[in-house]
Order: structure tokens, then C-alpha cells, then sequence
């Protein structure tokens, strides 16, 4: 669901259909006979909205509940645990990802005071040009 449609939908709403994206009827009217319809269209449209959108913190804060659930079932050393793994694999990512985002951002603040020294370099030099032409 988007962020808006949360609002609209019935709170008596089954919780599946929470974590899916809801056909609506009309404005601010979600179907409410269409939880298993066509399934493969809801699996669609939860994926985009998800991608658009994102998840939101109670997503997240609800999968990294279940990771830690299948941690405390799991045994063997912490490391070596499959949902350890997948968390320090998650981090990684994530780690990853804000470095190529930051590296992007120092690119262009580069870039963009390199245009402006570039301006200020033309203007200075046409400052010159113009006042030893008055000479």
C-alpha cells in the first residue's frame, strides 16, 4: 500500500492485505472483493509500490522482528547462522549503497564549484580585458 492509501483502508481490513497493494472501486473506496482475485496482480502492484515508494519503518521494523525470531531458532555459532548472514549481507548493501550515493554527491559539489570558479575566472579575465582597454 502507499503511504496515503494506509489512511483509507477499513481498519477491519485482513492483515494480508496490509502488506499488499489494494484495488480501489473508486475514490477512497478499496475493493473489498478482490483479496485473492488475481493474485499475480497484486503481487505486481505491491512490487511497484514498494519500489516507488519504499518500505515504510513498520515494514522494516517487522522484517528485522522475523529475522530475529528465525535467529534465536536457528543453531550453531552466531556467525554462521543463515539470518546473521543474511543481516550482515543486508548491512553490506547498505554500506555499499550510501557510499556510491555519497561518492555521487562529492562528484557533483566538485563539479559544480569547479563551473564556478570557472565563471569567476571568464569574469575576472573579462574584468581585466575591459580595464586595460579603457587605459
Amino acid at each position: 500500500l502507499l503511504k496515503e492509501d494506509m489512511e483509507r483502508v477499513d481498519q477491519n481490513t485482513p492483515a494480508s492485505r496490509k502488506l499488499m497493494a489494494v484495488p480501489f472501486v473508486g475514490k477512497d473506496v478499496p475493493s473489498h472483493s478482490s483479496e485473492f482475485a488475481q493474485p499475480d496482480v497484486l503481487v505486481g502492484l505491491s512490487i511497484l509500490a514498494y519500489r516507488y515508494e519504499g518500505l515504510r519503518l513498520s515494514d522494516v521494523i517487522e522484517v528485522v522482528k522475523q529475522l530475529q525470531d528465525a535467529l534465536r531458532e536457528e543453531v550453531g555459532p552466531l556467525s554462521e547462522r543463515p539470518s546473521a548472514r543474511r543481516f550482515s549481507r543486508w548491512l553490506e548493501l547498505g554500506k555499499k549503497r550510501l557510499k556510491e550515493e555519497w561518492v555521487q554527491r562529492q562528484r557533483a559539489e566538485l563539479q559544480e564549484r569547479e563551473q564556478e570558479e570557472e565563471k569567476e575566472l571568464q569574469a575576472l579575465t573579462l574584468s581585466r580585458t575591459l580595464s586595460k582597454q579603457e587605459r
